[in-house]
């Protein structure tokens, strides 16, 4: 379902300049609510992709590159919720226009 309201163009234009700040202002809330409800659980690699919205081989390559901790046990490498989350939140802002 879609909804259309013509606001005018000044109205418009202002609303339109906020939409990237609620953008950013939902994407912290939520990623303080995963981080409440998950604290510092380790999850693998597939998983994580998940969490960030991403494939797991460019998270993979994001790991190969030292920009998230990783902890490995043995061949297995297992991520913090926590630093997952910290990833995605300055990813969002770095890509702020």
């Amino acid at each position: 379902m879609s909804l259309s309201v013509d606001l005018g163009p000044a109205l418009e234009s202002a609303v339109r300049s906020l939409i990237p700040e609620l953008q950013i202002a939902v994407a912290d809330a939520a990623a303080a609510a995963v981080q409440r409800a998950m604290g510092d659980r380790l999850v693998g690699v597939d998983e994580g992709a998940e969490l960030v919205g991403m494939s797991s081989g460019a998270l993979r390559k994001h790991l190969a590159k030292g920009h998230i901790p990783t902890i490995k046990r043995g061949v297995t490498v297992r991520l913090r919720v926590s630093d997952l989350l910290a990833f995605a939140e300055q990813r969002a802002r770095d890509f702020e226009p």
